[in-house]
């Protein structure tokens, strides 16, 4: 069969070229709900993070972490030769 006979096949019924295509549509509108959601949602984060640096009066995170008593934990180098 060769590629314009395949096209054919999909094309001689309109009806359900027609349905196809208003799924796929509904499909992508879906996922464009989803896409604007997260995007709001990322918007509100930073509006979130950046009321929390301003009632902390917090220059980074690192003040922040200080300020609920967390400290950093620092990466120490561990060398398998020393053990052996």
């Amino acid at each position: 069969m060769n590629g314009s006979n395949k096209t054919s096949v999909f094309t001689s019924d309109a009806d359900s070229f027609d349905q196809i295509t208003a799924h796929i549509k509904r499909v992508l509108s879906d996922l464009q709900k989803v896409v604007d959601s997260i995007n709001q949602m990322r918007v509100e984060a930073s509006h979130m993070e950046c009321d929390l640096m301003l009632v902390l009066n917090a220059s980074s995170w690192e003040n922040v972490a200080s300020f609920i008593g967390h400290a950093p934990q620092q990466f120490i180098g561990y060398d398998m030769k020393s053990e052996e």
